[in-house]
């Protein structure tokens, strides 16, 4: 359910007791900033999934109202006409048509068009297929851009700021608890399944654990007063009960994904180490190209900078980096620019030129991509 300032908030509880347990069920109808999402509850212990990034700027996979009809059938009946009016204004707004489809079937089953998309006021209207359907397509606009109400959880994918902020409270429920907005059953991507399956990525619990282990180890180096060095560049060891007091690039990239049980104990690599022989029994090549690395990274992959020789091989020096990928184009590292010294931050620079272009992305071997 979009903020927007033209939203009135309320909640609504209607409890229904049955049974010789006189077992209370809770259903909530929870209007956040005016607009009202029911949801279906998903099984959450099978993992996450969202929609690509890429995807929702996609306007030719879901173009033909027949085809769609089709798909969505039998279990879905919605009318010709109102899809074909989400394809032609989200196709003026650049937007994956898929995306207003599944939230109407999301929010009401295809019916009750009135209230389509969950929206509640638009330009002062709070009813009328038309005016939901241009409020709901503004508001994915905002989390596209990553701005306004939409920029939350900061370095998520688009899917996950949209709906923990458009829909009803349990997405963000969901979100705090288990580390996703919609599970495999949600009904928004059961929706997209049907129109867009290869648009859909979804994430076992298992490979999810492991990148949330990452991410939970990294940020706990954050703000800690770490300065810069590549003299002791893995800080001490791992074994004492001495403070970190300074890390280099690859010195916290070792730190992190020895904590998270991904390489030995006793590992402190360099660049050169994580690109070659030391890590490659610990360590698998996703990526040579950075276009592909950008389709390809998945939260918890290493990235690393760094000049080639003539014969590909990774050249060491000075300009050499590496860093923790984030998603959304943040990153976790530590570095030094100039006469600034920074420890382990969190930045959004993970596609860009570090001194040294992309040289590769790298993933653990047993910490399974959330992409797969």
């Amino acid at each position: 359910m979009p903020k927007n300032k033209f939203g009135i908030s309320c909640a609504c509880l209607g409890v229904a007791i049955g049974g010789a347990m006189l077992i209370g069920i809770a259903v909530f109808l929870i209007f956040s900033g005016g607009n009202m999402g029911l949801e279906l509850s998903g099984n959450f212990t099978e993992g996450g999934c969202y929609l690509s990034d890429f995807a929702f700027r996609d306007v030719s996979s879901a173009t033909n109202a027949d085809e769609i009809i089709t798909k969505l059938s039998p279990k879905y009946k919605p009318s010709k006409e109102k899809i074909q009016l989400i394809i032609d204004e989200s196709i003026k707004q650049n937007i994956n048509p898929a995306i207003l489809i599944s939230f109407w079937g999301g929010e009401q089953t295809f019916g009750n068009p009135d209230k389509a998309f969950g929206y509640g006021k638009f330009n002062g209207k709070d009813k009328g297929f038309d005016n939901q359907l241009a409020g709901a397509l503004g508001v994915i606009n905002d989390a596209i851009e990553n701005r306004g109400y939409y920029t939350r959880p900061e370095g998520e994918n688009i899917w996950t700021r949209l709906l923990y902020n458009y829909v009803s409270a349990e997405r963000k429920k969901s979100y705090d608890e288990f580390g996703y907005v919609s599970s495999s059953s949600e009904n928004r991507i059961v929706i997209l399944k049907l129109l867009a399956p290869a648009q859909v990525v979804c994430i076992e619990a298992t490979k999810l654990a492991c990148s949330e282990n990452i991410f939970r180890i990294a940020s706990s180096y954050i703000g800690k007063g770490i300065g810069y060095s590549q003299t002791s560049h893995c800080g001490p060891s791992q074994s004492g009960t001495r403070p970190v007091r300074a890390l280099d690039c690859s010195g916290y990239v070792s730190r992190v994904y020895r904590e998270a049980g991904l390489i030995p104990s006793g590992a402190c690599w360099s660049t050169v180490d994580i690109v070659g022989e030391p890590a490659s029994q610990y360590l698998t090549k996703i990526a040579s190209d950075i276009s592909q690395a950008q389709i390809s990274a998945a939260q918890g992959d290493i990235i690393v900078w760094g000049n080639k020789a003539s014969n590909g091989a990774f050249i060491h020096n000075d300009n050499s980096h590496t860093g923790i990928y984030l998603g959304n184009g943040y990153i976790y590292e530590t570095t030094i620019s100039g006469d600034k010294i920074a420890g382990p931050q969190k930045s959004k620079r993970a596609w860009t030129h570090h001194n040294a272009p992309f040289y590769g992305l790298y993933r653990a071997k047993n910490c399974p991509s959330t992409n797969e």
